[in-house]
């Protein structure tokens, strides 16, 4: 896919020297910072889920059968995850 995005000129310049840096083209080092972003965004997300269950937990249940629950729904959000 081919996306436009403008960034500051300081970070322009940033992300061209580590990509330079780490041999891989600037187009590269933009997606592999986005796809990184997504990553992060997606555990907080699965971790907010996480404690929402763990609070609404009754007593009676165990907490590690509602991490795995909720560890199955991300899952299926994310087939690719493992």
């Amino acid at each position: 896919m081919r996306v436009s995005v403008h960034v500051p000129d300081d970070v322009g310049t940033e992300a061209q020297k580590y990509a330079e840096k780490e041999d891989v083209s600037v187009s590269q080092f933009y997606a592999q910072a986005v796809e990184a972003a997504l990553e992060e965004r997606k555990r907080r997300e699965a971790c907010e889920r996480i404690s929402e269950l763990a609070g609404t937990m009754d007593s009676e249940e165990y907490p590690f059968e509602r991490f795995q629950e909720a560890q199955r729904e991300f899952r299926r959000e994310d087939p690719n995850r493992q």
